[in-house]
């Protein structure tokens, strides 16, 4: 491939950008264009379907990491991990299974997942409550008594019904790390885009803590969007997630966010991404993660300014986080 496409390392590139092709069959057209741009490595994401997966030859590619589930499936897959319902989390966990397989056959050292969210109740108070939230928001409301109200009882909502869930998430887990260590692959748990996501930084704290011992590695993966979506509503901050973590994060997905607006590239939003990357050691894999639209020469643009931002002294892991102006 040369230096030209060497260019973009050690940063990978998301498959999520390969929804700009409308058939999906094979991912072909967009490995070459991610190489004519300088990427030598790329991300599968979770929504890769069977057939271009099978369709990859192993060693063909380098692929970073993987995001479950891979090759794509339903939305319980993932929301699975957490579920009360013993056959529902039977199947999530063989879901898993399948994806951690489809790491070790494209030779990804890491599988980075999404746990779910706390069930609703009957009367569907966190779907309700969710979109009050993010409504209010999009009106310019976040700072009004309404919204600070609802903003507080979906919290307790979750923080509520998050130890159960956890509980059924780190038994999922549980199942397949020592078949992810025999694989040498290790799982990252995401940083998630909805308030009611799973785990808050509580939970990813007691989760991490709970799989520390276990055979095999477990850590986080920072999500630059998702904790700054969660940032805008109000909830999550970047320094909790950082505090929660303490250090155990796998890799990152790097995009830019314009309030709940994500996945845009790098530089046109107003994330502080130099106080983010800082959170995410020298050595964990970076992924550029932009939306399908973005134009090839804005990819590149935005995967340059992302090498430079980690290159710059005040990027550098440290114990604490460097707070920035904007979020």
């Amino acid at each position: 491939m040369g230096d030209a496409a060497a260019a973009l390392a050690p940063l990978a590139l998301s498959s999520m950008y390969a929804q700009r092709w409308a058939d999906r069959a094979s991912l072909a057209p967009f490995f070459a264009l991610g190489r004519s741009l300088g990427f030598d490595r790329f991300e599968l994401s979770h929504d890769v379907p069977a057939e271009a997966l099978a369709a990859i030859a192993p060693g063909s590619v380098q692929i970073a990491s993987v995001h479950h589930p891979c090759p794509t499936a339903g939305a319980w897959v993932a929301g699975g991990l957490v579920s009360g319902d013993r056959a529902a989390r039977a199947a999530a966990v063989a879901a898993l299974r399948t994806t951690i397989a489809t790491a070790e056959r494209v030779g990804a050292p890491v599988v980075v997942l999404h746990l779910g969210r706390a069930a609703d109740d009957a009367d569907e108070t966190a779907r309700r409550l969710r979109f009050e939230v993010t409504n209010r928001f999009l009106a310019g409301q976040a700072g009004s008594e309404r919204s600070a109200l609802a903003r507080d009882r979906l919290a307790a909502w979750v923080a509520a019904r998050e130890p159960e869930h956890l509980e059924h998430g780190i038994a999922s887990l549980r199942e397949v790390l020592p078949d992810a260590a025999e694989r040498g692959i290790a799982l990252a748990v995401e940083t998630g885009y909805h308030p009611d996501e799973l785990p808050t930084p509580e939970g990813l704290r007691a989760l991490l803590d709970a799989l520390g011992a276990e055979h095999g590695t477990a850590g986080a993966w920072l999500d630059t969007g998702h904790v700054g979506a969660r940032a805008a509503l109000g909830f999550a901050a970047p320094e909790d997630w950082r505090a929660a973590a303490g250090g155990r994060w796998l890799g990152a997905h790097v995009h830019d966010a314009v309030g709940l607006r994500d996945h845009l590239a790098p530089g046109s939003g107003t994330l502080d991404l130099v106080a983010l990357l800082a959170m995410v050691p020298g050595g964990a894999p970076l992924t550029l993660e932009v939306d399908w639209h973005l134009a090839p020469d804005e990819v590149a643009d935005a995967a340059r300014h992302v090498l430079a931002l980690r290159a710059r002294p005040d990027s550098k892991p440290s114990e604490h986080l460097r707070s920035g102006p904007r979020w």
